[in-house]
């Protein structure tokens, strides 16, 4: 009986090896010669990849190594995880790299969330290995799990297919080869080898939204929906890859009928209004790009309104990210950067860090604390708000109004478009291009001085909260 379950273990810890093997060559994710360094926290999955990147180096004639981060948040747990760490490594003859960073003191100068800093740290140690020489590419343990995760986290929040795609196997000289696995099959291969895994304590906490969808959402689409949800949503999650890089080459083709560019301005023929709803998007985001150089702060509602502005008349025009004005005129729509004094009489916009940050005259004061205090401690203030610490992001800008603007009232979700917040207030209409706004994306946090975003709001469940407070600036 032994013997036949040693047999059957044996069989599957082949069939594991095959199918990443397999999974490597057919995205491509290694090439001969390459210098592997694996990201190994000591938990299950970094554990099974440079495990299993170790057994078939040969075969793919790559060389393995791996580093550490210890974040110093778990005292004697993390120290435990960097000592298991090095002797895993060392058991197996694989160059390691060891980095710690003080993440609750570098969250606290920097104003960001330990999450946030701490994902920061390993990013910032992955760079180092490449920049040293230590590697040639960064290999990350995410799975099957964390890209299905990824895709719902991403709809939830309004991502097109850009965002439903979750993880790529390849992104640059980062590279997850586990993306075929699933946390279990993980979990299994790695028992079947009778190797041991460090469990971080702080996966198991249900504080942030990804934990949230991780713990509560996939168990469940797994218990009552169907026992292959995660699996079936990482694969639409690949359909979805390949489609948005299909209409992508589409809409690069049909560009160069639809789109005329010169170094200043590019035309927008009316012709793409006969293009379907998705692809004209791609077209007119790829415009967009080319006079930006970035899509950050770029929606859906930008194009739409664009879209939107080849029906009006001549000389009509919107303004969006960047300086960029998009106007009707006679052969389509013109995009093109707002004259040099139109810029210098008009603040651009700046990046807001959840650090003390200025714009247009105002300084806009920080503040971050536990969340301690009853709703009647919330200030009234016109210009003195709290905000839900983990509902404000490191892509917020503090600007003037866009076009695609809106508002969440309410804790359903509904929206209203800025433009009819301020026509409902009685903001005077020669005011409202200089009404400052507090901004993810399209979506407006707070108007200054008016009101806020009902889903930033401080609630009993607020764990963190950061106080903005804004004042005339001095000198």
């Amino acid at each position: 009986m032994g013997a036949l379950f040693l047999s059957i273990a044996g069989k599957n810890m082949k069939k594991d090896t095959e199918k990443i093997i397999k999974y490597i060559n057919n995205n491509k994710i290694t090439e001969e010669g390459d210098s592997i360094c694996v990201g190994l926290s000591g938990g299950a999955d970094s554990v099974c990849l440079l495990q299993f990147l170790f057994e078939i180096k040969d075969r793919l004639k790559i060389t393995v190594k791996a580093f550490h981060v210890n974040h110093s948040l778990r005292d004697e747990e993390s120290d435990g995880d960097e000592e298991f760490a090095r002797r895993f490594c060392e058991e197996r003859g694989i160059e390691i790299k060891f980095f710690r960073y003080d993440i609750k003191k570098l969250a606290e100068e920097n104003k960001k969330g330990l999450e946030e800093t701490g994902r920061i740290a390993r990013r910032q140690a992955a760079q180092i290995c490449i920049e040293e020489g230590f590697a040639s590419k960064i290999a990350l343990a995410h799975h099957i799990n964390d890209r299905a995760e990824t895709v719902l986290f991403n709809m939830a929040r309004g991502s097109s297919l850009s965002g439903l795609k979750g993880i790529a196997p390849v992104n640059g000289n980062i590279i997850r080869p586990l993306l075929c696995m699933t946390r279990k099959e993980i979990e299994e291969s790695l028992k079947r080898r009778d190797i041991i895994w460090r469990t971080d304590s702080t996966n198991l906490a249900d504080d942030y939204s990804r934990n949230k969808i991780r713990l509560n959402v996939l168990p469940y689409f797994e218990k009552y929906i169907n026992r292959q949800s995660v699996k079936h949503i990482s694969a639409a999650a690949s359909d979805i890859e390949e489609a948005d890089q299909i209409i992508r080459e589409l809409a690069e083709i049909k560009s160069e009928k639809l789109t005329v560019s010169d170094k200043e301005e590019i035309l927008i023929k009316p012709e793409i209004l006969n293009e379907k709803k998705l692809t004209a998007g791609y077209i007119l985001m790829g415009a967009l790009k080319k006079m930006t150089g970035t899509l950050v702060d770029l929606t859906r509602g930008h194009t739409e309104d664009i879209l939107a502005l080849m029906t009006k008349q001549n000389g009509r025009y919107i303004e969006l990210p960047y300086g960029i004005v998009a106007k009707r005129v006679y052969r389509g729509i013109e995009l093109s950067k707002k004259k040099s004094e139109e810029n210098e009489s008009r603040d651009e916009a700046v990046r807001f860090t959840k650090e003390d940050t200025k714009f247009a005259g105002m300084k806009f004061n920080v503040r971050v604390f536990e969340n301690t205090y009853s709703a009647d401690a919330i200030p009234k203030k016109r210009y003195t708000k709290w905000f839900d610490y983990d509902k404000i992001n490191n892509n917020c800008m503090i600007r003037f109004r866009n076009s695609g603007d809106y508002l969440i009232t309410d804790k359903e979700g509904h929206k209203k478009k800025l433009k009819d917040y301020f026509i409902d207030e009685k903001i005077p209409k020669e005011e409202r291009d200089r009404q400052v706004c507090f901004a993810d994306g399209s979506k407006i946090i707070w108007v200054v001085g008016h009101r806020i975003s009902e889903d930033c709001k401080v609630s009993e469940d607020t764990k963190k909260i950061i106080e903005i407070s804004v004042s005339k600036e001095r000198g």
